[in-house]
Order: C-alpha cells, then sequence, then structure tokens
C-alpha cells in the first residue's frame, strides 16, 4: 500500500490540504457568489483572445507589459483602498474573473456574440474593491491545482522519438 502525500516539493502540509479542498465559493455583493473555475486549456485561448494579457502572456512587448502587471498588482496589494490601480487592470480582472465563474456556454455565447465587454463590466459591479485580495488569491491557488496536477513526459534512457509507436 502507498503512503499518503504529506508533503510536496516547496508545498508544506497546510498548503497541499489547502490545493486538496478544490475550488471554493466567494461572496460577493448583495450574496451573489461564485466559484472560479480551475484555469484549463481553454481558460488559456480564451484569455488570448480577450487580449487579457496578465492571463495570456500576450502582448507587444512583453518585458513592458510583465513589469506593468507586477507593478499594478504590487499597487493592488498594498493600496487597494487608495484605488492606484490602473483602470485597465481593473477591467482586465474584472473580465477574467466574469470568464472563470460563469457558465462555460453563456461565457462563449457573449464572446461569439460580442457582448462579453457589457457581460464583464456588469459583473465588475458585484466585486467589492476589498474581495480582490482574496479573488487573486484564489486564482492563484486554483494555479497551483493545476501545476501540481500537470505532468511531464520524459523519454527513457536510451530511447529517442525515432522508437515511439506511429500515430
Amino acid at each position: 500500500m502507498t503512503p499518503p502525500i504529506t508533503s510536496l516539493p516547496g508545498q508544506d502540509k497546510d498548503q497541499l490540504e489547502s490545493l486538496l479542498e478544490g475550488p471554493r465559493e466567494i461572496e460577493l455583493l448583495d450574496g451573489y457568489k461564485i466559484t472560479l473555475r480551475p484555469f484549463t486549456f481553454g481558460s488559456v485561448a480564451l484569455a488570448k483572445r480577450l487580449g487579457l494579457e496578465m492571463f495570456s502572456g500576450e502582448s507587444d512587448d512583453e518585458e513592458e507589459t510583465k513589469e506593468k502587471v507586477e507593478e499594478d498588482l504590487k499597487a493592488l496589494e498594498n493600496e487597494i483602498e487608495e484605488e492606484e490601480i490602473s483602470d485597465e487592470v481593473m477591467q482586465e480582472l474584472a473580465t477574467f474573473f466574469w470568464m472563470q465563474s460563469q457558465p462555460v456556454p453563456e461565457v462563449l455565447s457573449a464572446v461569439r456574440d460580442g457582448s462579453w465587454e457589457l457581460k464583464a463590466e456588469e459583473f465588475a459591479h458585484y466585486i467589492p474593491i476589498h474581495k480582490i485580495a482574496e479573488l487573486l488569491g484564489e486564482t492563484n491557488r486554483i494555479s497551483q491545482m493545476a501545476s501540481l496536477a500537470a505532468v511531464d513526459v520524459a523519454p527513457r534512457d536510451g530511447t529517442s522519438d525515432e522508437d515511439a509507436p506511429p500515430n
């Protein structure tokens, strides 16, 4: 019998237990509750399609975007009450939280008919500023869940692609 996993590289026991809980429900305004879906291949494709640079890595100038996002996230974490974060980043976060919490068919329908910006803007009115840090924390946590579930396939010693069966 295999012993239970009690730790993983870079994870303490509390972090591991938190990851095993699965997605959590987060209450926004007026009793409105959401659960963020884990980040998937579809999420990455949709983030690219919607121009969500923070979540897709898409940008004209990758270094400049990375610096701006890091700067905005630091401002968000440290000065959230003073609302010094850019409108662009706030809109991107709201769009990401909308696309990751609403039913997939509804999100895809809004993207197809071009109403996604309006839907994300409406959704943003239910996100209190003080909940953004919690939503970002949950985004990071479900990201870690996906990373832990990832499997790297490595060739066996002494083999090559030529040894692989045909597709």
